[in-house]
């Protein structure tokens, strides 16, 4: 009986493990599926006439809970846009939620980093971590804007990591979404 045990328990063990791969399998594929999708969403352009878009996204260090680091969200403001007020960017996928320090936000325009662009306002909400600047004076079209955040760190677990960034035109409180950015931490 006890042999009968064995072999029982043994086959139990390979179908529990088959099962087990199964489902993760699954898992992956449904993953997969999802990180295409994230992929290809790198850079949606808005519905609405405005013709904001996001042109680009990334950070200047992949490795996890690391510190010093930045993230950039590049957006054209094309030359038949409105004014351009303010932008939201907001962490909408990732395992941890990524904490901003208000002191390391900053725009500047048409990719040189020495050209910065007066703010009136930053404001970081505290329990979504949507980070809102405000400019000074709306930006005028035909211009390309950077907005640099710095997170305390970047976040403990690696994986993708999406963000939904917003434009305001002057007068808009809506706002008009101009794409969804990933970026991709590493161990």
């Amino acid at each position: 009986m006890k042999g009968y045990n064995m072999q029982l328990l043994k086959w139990f063990q390979v179908g529990l493990l088959t099962g087990t791969l199964a489902v993760s399998l699954g898992s992956v594929g449904v993953l997969s599926q999802s990180v295409q999708a994230q992929e290809s969403q790198v850079s949606i352009t808005s519905t609405k006439s405005s013709g904001f878009r996001l042109l680009d996204a990334k950070t200047s260090e992949q490795s996890v809970d690391t510190r010093n680091t930045m993230y950039y969200f590049t957006i054209n403001l094309p030359k038949d846009a409105p004014p351009l007020e303010r932008i939201t960017i907001l962490q909408v996928g990732g395992r941890n939620l990524i904490e901003y320090n208000k002191d390391r936000i900053g725009t500047f325009v048409n990719r040189q980093r020495g050209q910065q662009v007066p703010l009136k306002e930053i404001k970081i909400d505290p329990k979504s971590q949507e980070v809102t600047v405000v400019f000074a004076r709306p930006l005028q079209p035909g211009q390309i804007v950077t907005v640099n955040i710095g997170p305390f760190e970047n976040p403990q677990t690696d994986g993708n990591y999406l963000f939904s960034v917003k434009a305001f035109p002057q007068g808009d409180t809506n706002g008009q979404l101009v794409g969804y950015a990933r970026l991709r931490f590493v161990r």
